[in-house]
């Protein structure tokens, strides 16, 4: 069984759910209490949360994190964050000061209180996910950075949370291991995040990013639709990229992979 494959369908469907259930039913709440602390926008807040917290949010984590957006941009906000003294750096990381811990409690608690939502009445499910999820990022190579970070963080005592975290380093995983796949046929982040919009019917908003795919004969027309060498060498990544992320859910076994496919098929979407 291709276990990385399906799972990532699954989590995509939990992680993407989630998120978005989070923005549109709590998303002006948290704008407002964040901007009653005095901070100027969430942005990139709820993607470094979990490090921030702890105090080992390092730069490289931060700018491989949000590989897709311009490491000088992501290196800035953390910059003003520190500035604005919502955030401190030492030798071990960056990490929240006393002004910024409730914003984080704030994210904490609607993340708890979704995931409760939606998943109460399915701990067997979530027990089997943390469990076996724990197994694959134990396994996961040392060279998937952003993910082996996350797994040394503290598990979260809430079951719900828990899941969620299992679910947010699992995904790192495949996150590596995708950019790896695009990296090995020459694309940048830019190309490959126009192309991922063509890809999906979406239309593209970098035309400096379309016009560098078009070159490579990957995409043509107006608007902009993948050619047939574009169709095969977005195939050719995603197999890449299953085969890579095959490598850490190996070690569950047949049987292991049969109970964690399973288990994620079961959990219920947020939305």
């Amino acid at each position: 069984m291709d276990i990385a494959r399906n799972a990532s369908v699954e989590i995509d469907r939990l992680v993407l759910t989630l998120n978005h259930r989070i923005s549109t039913d709590h998303g002006r709440r948290m704008r407002e209490q964040a901007a009653a602390a005095g901070l100027d926008s969430l942005d990139m807040l709820p993607h470094f949360e979990d490090w921030l917290s702890t105090g080992t949010l390092t730069r490289e984590v931060a700018t491989t994190r949000l590989r897709y957006r311009p490491p000088a941009d992501v290196l800035a906000r953390l910059d003003h964050l520190v500035a604005q003294g919502f955030a401190s750096e030492t030798a071990d990381g960056i990490a929240a000061t006393p002004k910024l811990v409730p914003v984080l409690d704030m994210l904490l608690a609607t993340r708890a209180e979704v995931g409760r939502d939606t998943w109460s009445g399915y701990e067997d499910q979530i027990g089997t996910v943390a469990r076996l999820g724990r197994v694959v990022a134990d396994a996961t190579s040392p060279d998937h950075i952003v993910a082996v970070s996350h797994r040394a963080l503290p598990d979260p005592e809430d079951p719900y949370l828990r899941l969620e975290h299992r679910l947010f380093t699992l995904r790192y995983i495949r996150q590596h291991d995708h950019a790896e796949a695009w990296l090995t046929h020459g694309l940048t982040a830019r190309e490959m995040v126009a192309y991922t919009r063509i890809w999906e019917s979406v239309p593209p908003d970098d035309a400096e990013a379309v016009a560098d795919l078009a070159a490579a004969g990957l995409v043509s027309g107006d608007p902009p639709r993948l050619t047939p060498h574009g169709r095969s060498l977005r195939d050719e990544i995603e197999d890449d990229t299953n085969q890579r992320a095959q490598v850490s859910f190996d070690v569950l076994g047949p049987a292991g992979a049969d109970e964690l496919l399973n288990a994620l098929r079961r959990l219920p979407s947020a939305a």
